[in-house]
């Protein structure tokens, strides 16, 4: 059996490395999500859309019909790997979350946090107000203003 030192060194616990060890926890939830959009959602989307596309008029779904049956069927098949990319997003933005929340180290750092909120759209579950509030925090630490 394996031993591993549980001992915290002082600088693992500075902001640089929580900063690291928070932007590290994204970028594996985006690869795993983006991963799994490549080889498992898209071709679930492709194989319902190509049965959906066989039938495009809900008039022609009548109860016990082929068409009802087969896109039914390819709807049982596609939710559960909706469910799992769901999931999956879901730690993308708790993640995401995490990152904002964390005090950013740098300017440098204060530009990924806006970059992930404006640009790559990982979005936030928290209020347009709170994550503002963070920000101004970061903004203000970082520019030494006191308050």
């Amino acid at each position: 059996m394996t031993m591993y030192s549980t001992t915290r060194f002082a600088f693992q616990d500075t902001p640089l490395s929580k900063w690291k060890a928070v932007n590290l926890a994204l970028e594996c939830a985006v690869a795993a999500r983006e991963r799994f959009r490549r080889e498992q959602l898209q071709p679930a989307e492709e194989a319902f859309a190509t049965v959906r596309s066989q039938w495009p008029c809900e008039s022609q779904l009548r109860e016990g019909s082929i068409a009802q049956i087969r896109i039914e069927a390819a709807r049982a098949e596609f939710a559960p790997v909706q469910a799992e990319f769901d999931t999956l997003h879901r730690a993308v933005l708790d993640a995401a979350d995490e990152a904002i929340a964390t005090p950013a180290p740098s300017m440098a750092a204060m530009a990924i946090k806006l970059r992930l909120l404006v640009e790559d759209g990982c979005g936030s579950t928290r209020p347009h107000d709170e994550i503002l509030g963070i920000l101004l925090a970061d903004a203000r630490r970082l520019s030494g203003e006191t308050v």
